[in-house]
């Protein structure tokens, strides 16, 4: 859970917060930093909307399994066509694409963690921090 944070049972304004604050939306507030109030209102409302679909955690942590299987095929596109710095000047349909797995996967990852205590994604989301380290 993050300091200061609303409640994460109104995700709306919980994911509008964490875009403006949270180090794993560094990137997009240098690249929304013009409007960084609407932008955070259009992911909250959209993560919201994405959140309201799974009223059961596992079938939650399904949907964030699959999220992380298309996140990693795009990053591998993104990699390979110079990297993230240079998203904003791929099609605007990977571009799109990422964004969307991107937001989805940091939320759903932060609910199941901190909001249901998945444990199995716990786990999952450990075993994966020890592999990259």
């Amino acid at each position: 859970m993050h300091n200061n944070a609303p409640s994460m049972d109104n995700p709306r304004e919980y994911v509008a917060w964490l875009v403006k604050n949270a180090p794993e939306f560094e990137l997009h507030r240098e690249w929304f930093s013009g409007d960084i109030d609407q932008f955070s209102k259009k992911v909250g409302d959209f993560c919201a909307g994405q959140l309201e679909r799974y009223k059961d955690p596992d079938d939650l942590a399904e949907a964030f399994g699959e999220i992380s299987e298309l996140y990693n095929q795009l990053m591998i596109h993104i990699n390979a066509n110079g990297g993230l710095q240079n998203l904003p000047n791929l099609d605007p349909q990977i571009s799109n694409a990422w964004n969307q797995a991107y937001f989805q996967f940091v939320v759903f990852q932060d609910y199941l963690i901190n909001k249901f205590k998945h444990q199995k994604t716990i786990d999952i989301v450990q075993l994966a921090s020890k592999s990259a380290q």
